[in-house]
């Protein structure tokens, strides 16, 4: 797989076209009046220049890139997640359905801000990536399998002198916790970017 994607196009209309006279020695203020007052044909141009930018974008997928294209997805998905949480820039809004109780904001979701919607977010993006971490952790799950300290690998799996024991309940919470994050992934998707 080669990926190459470029910046996204700043868009470039009148205000910003105005906002250039600044550099002449005109105020910000009287650039932005003229950028609102800017005829209807510049307005059109700039429309019609903008439909002719497009972002670089150059994909090749190999035929082993599906094979196991969860984990080439992660491997993609983990870094991106990372650091947009870092980023910190804002925040999609969280349904108190999404999270634990402990997290959940009274009213209105949509219209709540303040702490309590960062700490969703930040709840629900750290559940992302743990899963998508877990996804990539290829021995993520074997803190749920017991073997006894003469186990032999070779020997038949259900031979009873040589038993592995599973803790059914804790894989079960684990494999559900994972699909849990990549549910909200879904869920959230939409609301990516910064």
């Amino acid at each position: 797989m080669k990926v190459k994607i470029g910046k996204h196009k700043q868009w470039i209309g009148p205000y910003q076209i105005t906002g250039l006279l600044k550099y002449l020695g005109f105020s910000a203020d009287y650039c932005h009046k003229l950028g609102g007052k800017s005829p209807e044909w510049l307005q059109n141009l700039c429309e019609w220049i903008e439909t002719k930018r497009n972002r670089k974008v150059k994909i090749k997928i190999d035929y082993y890139d599906t094979f196991n294209m969860d984990h080439t997805l992660a491997l993609i998905i983990l870094p991106m997640l990372i650091q947009l949480k870092e980023n910190n820039c804002g925040h999609f809004i969280v349904e108190n359905k999404d999270v634990p109780e402990e997290l959940h904001t009274v009213g209105d979701d949509f219209s709540s801000e303040g702490e309590c919607t960062f700490k969703k977010y930040n709840w629900v993006m750290d559940e992302m990536i743990w899963s998508f971490s877990q996804v990539l952790d290829s021995d993520g799950d074997s803190e749920f399998f017991h073997y006894p300290d003469d186990y032999d690998f070779e020997k038949d799996l259900f031979s009873p002198e040589n038993k592995m024991t599973i803790d059914k309940e804790g894989l079960k919470g684990y494999n559900e916790r994972i699909s849990n994050g990549l549910k909200l992934f879904g869920i959230y998707y939409r609301g990516l970017w910064d």
